[in-house]
Protein backbone atom coordinates (compact mmCIF):
# COMPACT_ATOMS: atom_id res chain seq x y z
CA UNK A 1 0.00 0.00 0.00
CA UNK A 2 1.39 3.29 -0.63
CA UNK A 3 2.12 5.98 1.67
CA UNK A 4 -0.12 8.29 0.36
CA UNK A 5 -2.53 8.52 -3.08
CA UNK A 6 -2.51 12.27 -5.20
CA UNK A 7 -5.78 13.89 -4.70
CA UNK A 8 -6.08 13.05 -8.14
CA UNK A 9 -5.91 9.03 -8.40
CA UNK A 10 -8.40 8.76 -5.21
CA UNK A 11 -11.76 8.10 -6.94
CA UNK A 12 -9.39 5.04 -9.45
CA UNK A 13 -8.10 3.87 -6.09
CA UNK A 14 -12.17 3.57 -4.37
CA UNK A 15 -12.87 2.06 -7.57
CA UNK A 16 -9.81 -0.27 -7.45
CA UNK A 17 -10.54 -0.92 -3.97
CA UNK A 18 -14.22 -1.94 -4.77
CA UNK A 19 -13.44 -3.97 -7.78
CA UNK A 20 -10.98 -5.72 -5.87
CA UNK A 21 -13.88 -6.54 -2.87
CA UNK A 22 -16.98 -6.67 -5.68
CA UNK A 23 -18.39 -10.28 -6.40
CA UNK A 24 -17.89 -11.48 -10.46
CA UNK A 25 -20.95 -9.63 -11.67
CA UNK A 26 -20.29 -6.34 -10.34
CA UNK A 27 -16.59 -6.08 -11.62
CA UNK A 28 -17.64 -5.33 -15.09
CA UNK A 29 -19.43 -2.65 -14.17
CA UNK A 30 -16.78 -1.46 -12.17
CA UNK A 31 -14.17 -1.71 -15.47
CA UNK A 32 -16.71 0.61 -17.30
CA UNK A 33 -16.76 3.08 -14.18
CA UNK A 34 -12.94 3.48 -14.07
CA UNK A 35 -12.65 3.72 -17.71
CA UNK A 36 -15.04 6.68 -18.15
CA UNK A 37 -13.40 7.82 -14.80
CA UNK A 38 -9.53 7.36 -16.94
CA UNK A 39 -11.16 8.91 -20.56
CA UNK A 40 -12.38 11.73 -18.40
CA UNK A 41 -9.08 12.59 -16.75
CA UNK A 42 -7.49 12.34 -20.35
CA UNK A 43 -10.02 14.29 -21.60
CA UNK A 44 -9.77 17.27 -18.77
CA UNK A 45 -5.80 17.41 -19.17
CA UNK A 46 -6.10 17.92 -22.87
CA UNK A 47 -8.13 20.60 -22.05
CA UNK A 48 -5.97 22.06 -19.37
CA UNK A 49 -3.32 22.10 -22.12
CA UNK A 50 -5.14 23.84 -24.94
CA UNK A 51 -5.91 26.22 -21.93
CA UNK A 52 -2.19 26.56 -21.10
CA UNK A 53 -1.08 27.05 -24.63
CA UNK A 54 -3.54 29.48 -24.96
CA UNK A 55 -2.96 31.89 -22.24
CA UNK A 56 1.14 31.10 -22.34
CA UNK A 57 2.18 29.98 -25.57
CA UNK A 58 4.14 26.73 -26.68
CA UNK A 59 6.77 28.37 -24.62
CA UNK A 60 5.64 27.55 -21.63
CA UNK A 61 4.64 23.94 -22.55
CA UNK A 62 8.46 22.79 -22.00
CA UNK A 63 9.70 23.26 -18.47
CA UNK A 64 11.21 26.66 -18.01
CA UNK A 65 14.65 26.16 -17.40
CA UNK A 66 17.25 23.69 -18.94
CA UNK A 67 17.96 20.74 -17.43
CA UNK A 68 20.75 20.62 -15.29
CA UNK A 69 20.68 24.18 -14.30
CA UNK A 70 20.75 25.31 -10.70
CA UNK A 71 17.51 25.90 -9.74
CA UNK A 72 17.38 29.79 -8.62
CA UNK A 73 14.27 31.07 -7.15
CA UNK A 74 15.49 34.57 -7.80
CA UNK A 75 17.45 35.39 -10.97
CA UNK A 76 17.82 39.46 -10.34
CA UNK A 77 18.39 39.55 -6.79
CA UNK A 78 18.40 43.39 -6.48
CA UNK A 79 15.15 43.39 -7.97
CA UNK A 80 13.76 41.56 -5.85
CA UNK A 81 14.72 43.08 -2.67
CA UNK A 82 14.05 46.61 -3.91
CA UNK A 83 10.33 44.80 -4.32
CA UNK A 84 10.47 43.55 -0.97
Amino acid sequence: MPDGISQRDVYLHFLWTRYQRSSRSEKAKIVEEIRESLKYMADLDTRIRMIELLLFGPRMMSPIRDSGLPLVVVDDWECYKSSV
